[in-house]
């Protein structure tokens, strides 16, 4: 499957959705920037660097230009709300195909 360029966004949800209440600013923008890396991987859904090989944390959070511990602490509780995977291959986005168009 090719790169995408894009994510799908709601706009009520995102403004006044469950998200805003359940993660801080800095975790919003974590996530965000999660989504649109995973839109770019060759494995959509998936932050990785490639198919077998996981960005490293440091690697994620100087891309994001935020401290590692606001990345760790986010991506705990985005696995405690599963929203994410982590494991050997990258993290992936729970519900990916909800955060992409009807059309493909």
């Amino acid at each position: 499957m090719p790169r995408l360029f894009w994510v799908k966004i709601w706009t009520e949800n995102w403004l006044d959705g469950s998200l805003r209440e359940q993660m801080t600013p800095v975790e919003r923008s974590i996530w965000i920037d999660l989504l649109v890396m995973a839109g770019r991987s060759r494995t959509p859904g998936i932050v990785q660097s490639n198919p077998d090989t996981p960005y490293s944390h440091q690697y994620l959070a100087n891309r994001f230009n935020i401290p590692v511990k606001d990345l760790e602490v986010a991506l705990k509780k985005f696995i405690e709300q599963e929203r994410i995977h982590e494991n050997t291959k990258g993290i992936e986005i729970i519900n990916w195909d909800k955060y992409q168009s009807s059309k493909k």
